[in-house]
């Protein structure tokens, strides 16, 4: 079967065998087995990868993250995310110390809308929007101007030739 991938040749050809081999079986779940635990964490899980505290709901978890995942009992999260979501949205801190300047960048992006992709917005405690800074003209300083907006500024004075001296 060359030039076809496993989804539409071989995958197809298994799907439809199984389904005649088990299709007269009955359906059985396995029972739980013992020592499992189920638990509401506040995750919000996505195709492209979540995001969350993965910790037990605290009073700043969105309703929408509440998620119940099971447990080996014992290996449960047993705090709440109080300290990952706070009243001013997520408290961000790196998991080691070195790496925490480059959250800090990332965060100061992501709270001006450099990472929102046009479907939401970040809130992170301690950053602010950065101000969009005005875009210069080719061959200016670069620097914004005094004046206030909707004035303009008197001309500069045009240089004069100077004549020159005969030797």
């Amino acid at each position: 079967m060359r030039g076809i991938s496993s989804a539409l040749g071989p995958g197809v050809l298994w799907r439809d065998y199984m389904k005649t081999v088990v299709a007269s079986l009955p359906p059985d779940w396995y029972p739980r087995p013992d020592g499992i635990v189920d638990k509401v964490v506040c995750v919000n899980p996505s195709i492209y990868g979540g995001n969350g505290s993965g910790l037990l709901p605290g009073p700043y978890c969105p309703s929408t993250f509440r998620w119940t995942e099971h447990y080996v009992q014992g290996t449960e999260p047993t705090t709440d995310d109080r300290t990952f979501y706070t009243s001013c949205g997520i408290n961000l801190r790196a998991p080691f110390l070195d790496w925490q300047r480059d959250y800090n960048a990332w965060a100061s992006g992501a709270v001006s809308g450099a990472y929102s992709y046009g479907r939401f917005s970040w809130q992170i405690c301690g950053f602010a929007p950065r101000p969009i800074a005005p875009s210069s003209s080719p061959g200016s300083s670069g620097a914004p101007s005094a004046q206030p907006p909707g004035q303009t500024s008197p001309p500069l004075p045009t240089p004069q030739p100077k004549p020159s001296r005969k030797p």
